[in-house]
This record gives C-alpha cells, sequence and structure tokens, in this order.
C-alpha cells in the first residue's frame, strides 16, 4: 500500500483509503472535498456534483461540520497575502495553487460556502432515497411512502398469522413433528429474524418447491419406522424382563461407573425400576437407558463385557434417532423456515400496499435492483450525477452498497469513487455489514490503495504500546476465506512527541491488569474489582493529563464493555469503591426504561389531580423512592397528605398551561429525586433518562390539545419503543463513562479501561441460524452446530475475528492510558480476541507476551489492581455535580380541603378536645357499650364496623333495595368477608328495618328506601374555594345551625383552592333533594338514647354541622348547574342525619336540617 499524501491523491481514479484508528480520517475527507470543489488536482466540481456518504446520520453532521470549517480556513488562507507555505496539510494544498489561479479558487471556494445547504453529504440511505426520487424507472415507483427503521415488527404479527394458517387444525401427525422443530410461534420468530433481515441470503438445504404435506409426511414416516423399531425390541424384551434385570443387576459392578453413572450402586435400584416401568409399559425411553445407548457398554479394566440380545438393537436404534436428529430434521427446519420466510416476505408486500411504509433496507434493495437491470441507465445517470464520490467508514458496507456503487462508477470514464474505511474497525456484522464487501472493493482497486500513517489521537507510548500488540508476524487480523488480499496491520506514528499523561511518575501508557483467578466466571468478577479500584486509585491521585496539564476527572474515564450485563457488573463494583458511573448505550429506547412508567404516572397526576388512586399509585415509581413506611405514614397524616394535594393541583395547573417540562422538574424536586439518584447505583443514567424523557414530552405537548392527548402518545412510544428515532442523552454529569465497544467507535477518551477481554460469546447450539460463506457466497445456516459442526465453526471463527477487531477499536480509543484485563484462562483462552492476538493459550504463556511486550514498548503488568498514591484531596472520588438542583418555592397555602382536614389543621392546643370526638366511632365513651345487647345496639364499634355499615348500605342501593331484602345470601358472604360472620343475625335484623322503614318529614309521604327513589350513592364533589379563614365558616355555621349550642372550634387556618368529599346518599323525594348521612355513632345502649338533645350533641361535637352545610353548598351549585329552573327555597329540601343504631328511637334516629335554607347561598358566595 502507498502512504496518503493528501497533496497529491489523485481525484480521478477510483481508490480506496485504509485509515487507521486517530490518523484523521474525517479531516482528510474534508481536505480533499476541498481540493475536488476547488479544483485542485481535478477539474472543479458544485457541492451539488460532489457526494459524500457515510453511515449514520451523526457522521453526516460531524463530516459537514468538518468540511465547513475546512473551507472557511482555506478562505481565510487565500485572502492572507502570499507567503511561504507552512507544514500543516492545508497549508500544503493552498500553496500548490499557481498565483494566476488563486482569486478564481478563493471564488470557487466561497461560492461552496454559500450553497453548503445544497451539498450532497447524506448517509447511505438518504442517497438512494434521493436516488429512487430523481431517476425513476418503469414499473418502479419512487420511494412516497412512510420510511421506517424496519418492518419487524409487522413480521412478527405475521409469524403468528403463518402459525395460524398452517397448524390450526392441521393433521395430528404434524404436531409431534413440529414440537421438535419449533415448539411455540416464539421459536420460529427467533429463527426467521435473521433470514427476514437477509432475504436476498439463501438458506442452505431449503427447498423452495416442497410442500408442507410432503415435509411433514416425510418426517412422520421416518419417526414411525423409528418408533416402530423400538417398539418391536421392547415387546421382546417384556417376554423375558426379569431375566434381563437380573443380568444388568449383576453385571452392573463391572460398569465404569464414573462414565456410566446410571449402574452406580447409589443409582442401580432407581435405575432399574425407571427400566423395568419401560419395558412393561412402553412410552418414551428412560434418560437413563438412553445414556447407556449414547456411550454403550462400558466396563472397568479386565472385566468382561456385559452381553446381550437386546443391547446391539437398541444402540442400533439410539444411532438412528441421532442420524435423524442430524440430518432429517436440520433439513426439514431449513426447508419450513424456507416456506415461512417466503410466506412472511409476500404478506409483507400485501400489508405495505395497503399500508404504505418503507425500510431502510427495503430502499436499498430497490436501489440495487435497478442499477443492476442489464440495460439500466441509472448507473451512468448518477455518476454523470456525482463524476467523484466519497464514500466514509466503506469497512461497514454491505454486498448490496458495494455492489451498487461498483456498477455505477467501476470503468466508467470520468467517474471516480474514493473509498475511506479502516477494515481493523469493521465490528457491524451484526447489521449486516460484510468485510468480505470490503476486500473485494481492495482487490477490484490493486495498486490503487493508499493508508494513512501518522495517528494524531493518542500519546507516542500508547501508539507504540498498540504497534506491538497488533504487529505479528503471523498477523492478527486474519479472515478465513480471503486470499492473499487480506486485513493488515500496518504500524502508525505518532504525530507529537510529549505524553498527556504527568503527576504519577512517568507511568506507563498501557497498563495491563492480570488476575490470578484462571475460571472465566471468578475471573470476571476478579478483573471487575481490580477495574474498579484501579479506576478509584487514578481518579484519587496527582494524575494530571492533557496539553496543558489538569488534574484528571471522573468523566475523563471510560470503561468500555460488550453487553449490558458488564456495564451492570461494573458500574456495581465502581459504586462499591465510591465512583459514580454512567452506562451510555443507544441499543436501547428511553420508552423501554423504567424511568417513562414513573414519568407516566405523574402525567396521569397531572390530568386528573383528584384521584388519589392516581396519586397513589405515582408516589409508589421507583424513582420516588418512598419506601412503606414513609408511604404510609404520608397517606394517614392528614395534614401532608392535604399539603400534598395542594401542589399536585398547582403542578396540574403547570401542565394543563403546557409547561410540561417545569411541571415534571418541580417533581423532582419536591421529592428530592436528583439527590437520591446522584447517590445511588444507576442515578445518573436514571436521570439522564428523566431530562430527555421531559424533553421529548415538553416538545410533544406543544403540538398536542392537552395532557390526555400526551399520554395517550406517550403510551403509543412505550407500546413500540422501537418507534422513535430519540437519542440517549449522555449525561453532563461529572461520572465515569462506561460504553459500549460498538458506541465508542468514531470516539476518544482521555483513559480507557478495557476489563472483559477475555470473555467470549461462542457462536454455539443456542444460535438459531448464522450466516457463512459457502463457495464464496454468504448464506444463512439454521441446520445447528451438530448437524454442521464445520459451518458452525466457520462461524465461530467469523466471530473471533471480529472480536480481534473490536479490540482494535477498544484499545485505540484512548488519548493517553489504556487499561487492560487480561488471564490465562485455563481452558478456552484461543477463543478469546486476547488470545488470538498475542497468540497466547494460558498463564504460562500470556506472562511471557506480555514480558516481551513491557519489555520494549511503554506496557507496565500489573498483578493486581494499579494502586497510586492519594492525591492533595485525600484520595476523594467523584461527587455528583449539583447543577441539576434546582429549587421552587409553591404558592402559599393552595390546597384541597375536606371536612376532616378542617379539624386535623387546627394546632394542637386547640385540637385537645376537638381530635377526641371528630372521627365515627373512632372514640369516645365506652363505660356503656354491651356487646350482648339486643339487635344493632350491641353491634361492634369502631371505624371498621362503622365502614361496614356504610358499605352494606350502598352494596343494597347498587342491587336495588328491594333486592337487597330478597335476596340476603350476599349479605351473609359480605359479612364473613369482613369479619363479622357472627353477627349475621342482627345485621340481617337491622338491614330490613333499615330498607323497610317509613321515615316521615321528608314530604307529605313517607320516604321509603323500598320505593327506589332516584338517588345517587357516594356522590363525589370537587368545588372551588376562594381565600376564606377556617374560623369565618366557624363562625357562620354557629349562626345559622343550631345556634347558641356550644361545639368545639374549627382550626385557625384559611382554605384557598378546593373543597373535596363524598356524599353518602343524595335521592329525590316529591321533587326535593336530600343530602342522606350514614352515621354508626353509638349513643346508648338502646334506641331510647338517640332522642332529639342526644342526637344534636352528637352532631355538634363531632362538628356534622360543618359536614352537611358544606354537603348541601355542594349539592346547591350542582343543582343550579343541572336543573335550568333550579330555585333553591323549592329544589333544596335540605340534609338529614341517620343515626343508624337508633332507628326505632323517638326521632327515627334523624338529625334534620330544613326549611329556610337562604344561608345555603350564602354560604355558597362566601366560600367563591
Amino acid at each position: 500500500m502507498k502512504l496518503l499524501d493528501l497533496n497529491r491523491f489523485p481525484l480521478t481514479e477510483s481508490s480506496l483509503v485504509e485509515a487507521s484508528a486517530g490518523t484523521g480520517k474525517t479531516f482528510s475527507i474534508a481536505l480533499l472535498y476541498l481540493r475536488a470543489l476547488a479544483g485542485i488536482g481535478r477539474s472543479p466540481l458544485p457541492v451539488e456534483s460532489l457526494l459524500v456518504v457515510t453511515f449514520t446520520v451523526a457522521a453526516t453532521e460531524e463530516l459537514k461540520g468538518r468540511i465547513h470549517q475546512q473551507l472557511l480556513d482555506a478562505l481565510a488562507w487565500f485572502d492572507q497575502p502570499p507567503s511561504p507555505p507552512g507544514d500543516s496539510p492545508l497549508d500544503q494544498v493552498c500553496a500548490g495553487v499557481a498565483l494566476e489561479q488563486r482569486a478564481v479558487t478563493r471564488a470557487r471556494i466561497a461560492a461552496g460556502l454559500r450553497n453548503l445547504d445544497q451539498a450532497a453529504v447524506m448517509t447511505i440511505h438518504s442517497w438512494a432515497i434521493q436516488a429512487l426520487k430523481q431517476h425513476p424507472l418503469s414499473g418502479l415507483a419512487p420511494v412516497n411512502s412512510e420510511l421506517v427503521a424496519s418492518h419487524w415488527s409487522l413480521q412478527q404479527r405475521l409469524i403468528v398469522d403463518y402459525w395460524r394458517h398452517h397448524f390450526y387444525g392441521a393433521p395430528a401427525h404434524w404436531a409431534a413433528q413440529l414440537v421438535p422443530l419449533f415448539a411455540v410461534p416464539a421459536d420460529l420468530a427467533a429463527a426467521l429474524r435473521l433470514p427476514l433481515q437477509h432475504p436476498q441470503m439463501a438458506i442452505l438445504d431449503d427447498q423452495p418447491g416442497m410442500a408442507l404435506e410432503a415435509l411433514f409426511d416425510r418426517l412422520a414416516e421416518q419417526s414411525s419406522a423409528l418408533d416402530e423399531k423400538l417398539e418391536r425390541t421392547r415387546r421382546r424384551l417384556a417376554l423375558e424382563c426379569d431375566d434381563f434385570m437380573d443380568a444388568v443387576e449383576a453385571a452392573a459392578g463391572n460398569a465404569n461407573h464414573g462414565r456410566l453413572t446410571m449402574l452406580a450402586p447409589k443409582k442401580l435400584a432407581a435405575t432399574l425400576l425407571d427400566w423395568r416401568a419401560w419395558i412393561t409399559g412402553g412410552g418414551a425411553p428412560p434418560e437413563s437407558l438412553l445414556g447407556l445407548l449414547s456411550r454403550g457398554w462400558i466396563g472397568k479394566k479386565n472385566t468382561p463385557e456385559f452381553e446381550h440380545w437386546a443391547l446391539p438393537p437398541l444402540i442400533e436404534w439410539h444411532h438412528a434417532c441421532a442420524s435423524f436428529e442430524s440430518g432429517a430434521l436440520p433439513m426439514a427446519r431449513a426447508q419450513l423456515l424456507g416456506h415461512a420466510r417466503r410466506w412472511v416476505l409476500e404478506r409483507t408486500d400485501q400489508a405495505l400496499r395497503q399500508n404504505p411504509s418503507t425500510s431502510f433496507d427495503q430502499v436499498l434493495r430497490q436501489l440495487s435492483q435497478m442499477i443492476a437491470e442489464p440495460d439500466s441507465t441509472l448507473p451512468g445517470a448518477l455518476a454523470a450525477q456525482y463524476p467523484l464520490a466519497l464514500i466514509d467508514e466503506f469497512q461497514d458496507t454491505d454486498p448490496t452498497q458495494w455492489g451498487m456503487f461498483k456498477r455505477i462508477y467501476h470503468q466508467r470514464p470520468g467517474a471516480a469513487l474514493v473509498l475511506i474505511g479502516d477494515p481493523k474497525q469493521a465490528i457491524y456484522s451484526f447489521r449486516g455489514a460484510d468485510i468480505h464487501a470490503y476486500l473485494d472493493a481492495k482487490r477490484l482497486m490493486g495498486e490503487q490503495v493508499y493508508r494513512m500513517g501518522v495517528n494524531y489521537r493518542s500519546d507516542p507510548g500508547l501508539v507504540d504500546a498498540c504497534n506491538a500488540v497488533f504487529e505479528q508476524p503471523a498477523g492478527a487480523f486474519t479472515v478465513a476465506s480471503a486470499d492473499e488480499v487480506g486485513v493488515t496491520y500496518d504500524p502508525v506514528a505518532a504525530n507529537r512527541s510529549e505524553s498527556g499523561l504527568s503527576g504519577v511518575g512517568g507511568m506507563a501508557s498501557m497498563q495491563w491488569l492480570v488476575g490470578s483467578e484462571s475460571g472465566i466466571t471468578k475471573h470476571v468478577q476478579e478483573i471487575t474489582l481490580m477495574s474498579a479500584q484501579s479506576v478509584a486509585s487514578m481518579l484519587g491521585s496527582r494524575m494530571m493529563i492533557g496539553t496543558p496539564p489538569r488534574p484528571i476527572k471522573p468523566a475523563d474515564v471510560a470503561v468500555l464493555v460488550r453487553k449490558g450485563s458488564q456495564a451492570n457488573r461494573m458500574r456495581k463494583a465502581l459504586a462499591a469503591v465510591g465512583v459514580t458511573s454512567v452506562y451510555l448505550s443507544d441499543r436501547e429506547s428511553l420508552f423501554a426504561q423504567p424511568e417513562a412508567l414513573d414519568i407516566l404516572a405523574w402525567l396521569k397526576v397531572a390530568a386528573d389531580p383528584t384521584d388519589a388512586r392516581v396519586l397513589k399509585s405515582a408516589l409508589l415509581s421507583a424513582s420516588i423512592g418512598l419506601s412503606w413506611q414513609e408511604l404510609d405514614a404520608l397517606v394517614f397524616d392528614i395534614t401532608a397528605w392535604e399539603g400534598l394535594r395542594e401542589q399536585v393541583l398547582v403542578w396540574s395547573e403547570l401542565a394543563g398551561d403546557g409547561d410540561i417540562q417545569k411541571m415534571l422538574g418541580q417533581v423532582l424536586s419536591h421529592f428530592g429525586v436528583r439527590e437520591r439518584l446522584l447517590a445511588v447505583d444507576r442515578g445518573a443514567r436514571a436521570l439522564a433518562n428523566w431530562m430527555h424523557l421531559m424533553e421529548w414530552a415538553q416538545a410533544s405537548r406543544q403540538q398536542l390539545d392537552s395532557v390526555g392527548a400526551l399520554i395517550v402518545e406517550f403510551e403509543r412510544m412505550m407500546l413500540d419503543p422501537g418507534d422513535t428515532d430519540i437519542q440517549r442523552m449522555e449525561s453532563d454529569q461529572d461520572v465515569v463513562r462506561i460504553v459500549t465497544v460498538h458506541k465508542s467507535k468514531g470516539l476518544e477518551y482521555p483513559v480507557v479501561v478495557v476489563p472483559y477481554l477475555c470473555v467470549a460469546d461462542v457462536v454455539g447450539a443456542s444460535d438459531p441460524a448464522i450466516v457463512v460463506r459457502v463457495d464464496q457466497q454468504a448464506v444463512i445456516s439454521v441446520a445447528g452446530s451438530t448437524a454442521q459442526p464445520e459451518l458452525w465453526q466457520q462461524a465461530d471463527e467469523a466471530r473471533l475475528q471480529e472480536d480481534v477487531r473490536l479490540l482494535y477499536v477498544a484499545l485505540t480509543r484512548a488519548r493517553h492510558l489504556a487499561v487492560i484485563g487480561a488471564v490465562g484462562l485455563n481452558k478456552g483462552m484461543q477463543k478469546t480476541a486476547l488470545g488470538a492476538v498475542l497468540g497466547v493459550s494460558d498463564g504460562a504463556s500470556l506472562d511471557e507476551r506480555l514480558g516481551q511486550l513491557s519489555a520494549f514498548a511503554d506496557v507496565k503488568v500489573c498483578y493486581g489492581p494499579i494502586d497510586l498514591p492519594p492525591g492533595p484531596q485525600g484520595g476523594a472520588v467523584c461527587t455528583p455535580a449539583s447543577a441539576l438542583q434546582a429549587r421552587f418555592r409553591l404558592p402559599k397555602r393552595r390546597w384541597i380541603a375536606s371536612f376532616s382536614s378542617l379539624g386535623r389543621r387546627a394546632d394542637a392546643d386547640d385540637q385537645s378536645h376537638y381530635s377526641s370526638v371528630w372521627d365515627d366511632e373512632a372514640r369516645g365513651d365506652t363505660s356503656d357499650y354491651d356487646p350482648c345487647a339486643p339487635g344493632i345496639a350491641g353491634f361492634a364499634r369502631g371505624p371498621e364496623a362503622g365502614t361496614f355499615l356504610h358499605d352494606v348500605l350502598e352494596r343494597a342501593h347498587g342491587m336495588g333495595f328491594a333486592r337487597a331484602v330478597n335476596e340476603r345470601q350476599w349479605l351473609g358472604l359480605m359479612a364473613e368477608q369482613r369479619g363479622f360472620g357472627d353477627q349475621l343475625e342482627r345485621l340481617d335484623g337491622w338491614l330490613t328495618q333499615m330498607l323497610s322503614a317509613q321515615f316521615t318529614g321528608f314530604g307529605a309521604a313517607p320516604l321509603s328506601l323500598m320505593a327506589e327513589p332516584p338517588a345517587q350513592s357516594e356522590l363525589e364533589f370537587l368545588m372551588a374555594a376562594g381565600s376564606l379563614a377556617i374560623d369565618t365558616l366557624d363562625v357562620f355555621c354557629q349562626r345559622h345551625i343550631l345556634p347558641g349550642l356550644a361545639r368545639p372550634a374549627l382550626s385557625r387556618g384559611e382554605l384557598n383552592g378546593y373543597l373535596k368529599g363524598y356524599i353518602d346518599f343524595v335521592v329525590e323525594w316529591e321533587g326535593r333533594y336530600w343530602v342522606l348521612d350514614w352515621k354508626s355513632n353509638y349513643l346508648g345502649p338502646d334506641s331510647q338514647h338517640y332522642h332529639r338533645d342526644a342526637i344534636n350533641q352528637s352532631i355538634l361535637e363531632h362538628r356534622y354541622d360543618v359536614q352537611y352545610a358544606l354537603y348541601l353548598v355542594a349539592l346547591h351549585r350542582h343543582l343550579s348547574l343541572r336543573l335550568a329552573d333550579y330555585h333553591p327555597g323549592y329544589h333544596l329540601g335540605g340534609a338529614a342525619y341517620v343515626f343508624l343504631r337508633g332507628l326505632q328511637g323517638p326521632e327515627q334516629g334523624l338529625h334534620w336540617c330544613r326549611g329556610d335554607l337562604d344561608w345555603v347561598g350564602q354560604l355558597s358566595e362566601l366560600l367563591s
């Protein structure tokens, strides 16, 4: 390969540039763009004709920014007076322009800057879409439908339809053959995902013309033959079962019990019992017998062979079964998957014709088909439109993409294709990238292959160390099935001579942490702890990084992992040593995170602030972090609960006004969520999720009509979390980053820690499908590792090759220091990237190889964690930043009040008497209570008993009072469930009396509940209450209700917000509306104690006068809105409080508030 010279690189012929990590690839592309635009080394091209393609939106934006800056710098260069050129690449390029051409060149650059918004710098998919729209051909429609990432969610549903369509109602013998292939639709979906992602790849052993009937009939025939063969042997053996059992028992002592454990003395009896049961009864052979048949008889040394006529045919049957499972079944699996793939793809096309949408892969395939047509004019048109194409990150290409560019530009006069990439960083095979496509391009370019040989990222010691690791005679980057054109490692030189690491006594740029545990499980535990301790030591030391030097910060450290489980393990270890970290992964949608559920709960609170159940659900969310004790204390502390309800009302108003972000921010602040999260494991990530979801909710709320609509949209995003292009927000906290190696590509960090290089995810039997190469073509194998071990071995070799490339990506992310975990595993070392790169297989060879590295490179080997002297901060590690700790103050005393809160908000001195008599049945004199008293008088006391009587009446009303009396089984069941089963007799009598009572005083005719008058149980109200002193309300009630009688004072407070409550029963009788409230208060051992004075005294002691005053105001406001001709003097009947234990008393247990009710309107105005 030739060394790239940016000043002389040919822009008129196709070529390939290999850009190793840190060699300034993006800068070089921008400089080549400048040359092409300005006409330096080729005829000038306008921005519309100069194509730059990359593979991600983020990379596209970065390229646009670099190109813009490069053009600005060039314009500034040409604006300066002529002078001797400097050493920078830009100086060299611009200085090559002749003096008489500089004005023209400057004008071209200025024009390019003006038109840069029209530049053809785009992703591969954007380019394909544009090509389809600008060059439509007959029979292939342009992209005019919704563009989606993939159709996998649709295809999952179609897979279930396939299962239902083909297997529901199928012949019975199909099920027996289907289960070994795919037991449930989910198994089929898992196996189909890879084939559906690559519909252009053939499935090995698939036979497109075979019908399912033939497939299952063939399997059934083969399976039946095996079953019959076994059954013949079993029936014959059953005739001499005892002799066979005796023979096995006699020979068991000579068996090798290490290999045939089922014949060991402790297991022999159970084994013989299982065998006898099968021989005499049939069915499936026991596992112990199958184990013997798979191994054959294995005897101890110098012991006679066990001989019995049944053993050879049974072993022969077992081998036939093994052949069936490794031959016929895998072939049937491939054929069934092929059939299912064709069916699903056909139905996908049908569904998309009805609801058009196009996936990214479909766009590329459609354009590829158009370009590949023999008589297509599209390749020539695209080459004419873009005479020069620069393809960035070309190592991430696939055969489809490379095939398009090859057909457009190969041997096309006047057009040039420049491919820029690094095959050592080809790590996206799971997305369809194919290293062989890159190698094919490299082979096609012949001598026109260049390399970039200077590293501008890393310190010289680290560059030398990486060269030493990867520069091997055998080659670290082998690729199976490649010819002489492969992936090579060429050493790079450092751009600078000084190290950016200081303050710790010449610390080596590459640190190897070598553990002592050679078993993989214990090694992972050990290296995790060693890595965490090393990070804590560095953060607490005098280490300085950068130029000029500055103290190391937590955000300077990146821990690179392969998967989420490793990240979680690492985060816990870092937290244990006092280091806060955040896991930055872009593989999971924000809406799949637990914080999404928490925010949804609070949005529902904002939509309905009066629903206590919704609020309690939100309080249970993990982010709030309340313990059960704290939640219980909050709910049952009326003052605290009502205070929270005040704030919820304010939050609801914020949300209703569209300020969702402020509302959720106040929730975080009120409960101290920020501080709590930043002090716990995963807290920084959780807080970042909150912030990003808050931003999304705020932006979405501006486009929607209400909070309810926002909730619907939020739930839709949660149901389909992949249906979003939101990028995960990286935390701006000063914390250690934990990043996947895949996401770290293209990034750099001052310090990189790579703990898990000895962990390998080997391709095995659990993989339902793999991509392999057969005859230089990529195909899919679904047969399994047993049926096709050579293909599974090939797939694992490809996995190892990519793991080596991942190792290269990981180590080259570091600017100043790389910390690497290692150990000599007792087995499987050669299957790890580290073992492959260093050429080691055990601990001894690892020590030797690391010793060689440390002898001539800037490498240090540590047999334990890095241990540096603490710095002046005394070894302190990172503490969470406080920038997010917002504060706010709620409007003063805005709250939702209830009747109960009017008393419990009083000061302690005012409550001494009041609190003792406030609740029904909760307190009071019990000296005359007699549980043996007849009727309801002897019924249990207490809040539970009172609530039960209320619930009985509510249930009776729901059933219909007449039916409730006639069908009383429900009462017994309800009493048993609530613990009052022993009092059913008195309850039954009371209910009959209550429902059949004729209550006088409601009108001309007595009120009878059995008459089923129009009524509503538990009528809820929430009504506005302006600023009103509670003692003013108290004075008003004392003046208008039972005036002159003493009663406890209400609290000293202020209403300002709302009043809420539930009215037990509102009934219409003779055109008038009444408030009925059930009271279970105990006033004495018989009904005679429920006289008027006693009832009035109880009303005033509990301040029920205030309660029914508020209830009447609520009913008054309700009727004024519902009745067009409402007049309180006619329609508002009043309130009747029914003391349930005094129905037979002189007052029928009734306390009345009726007559002149003009004061109700006055109180309503006062509350307004």
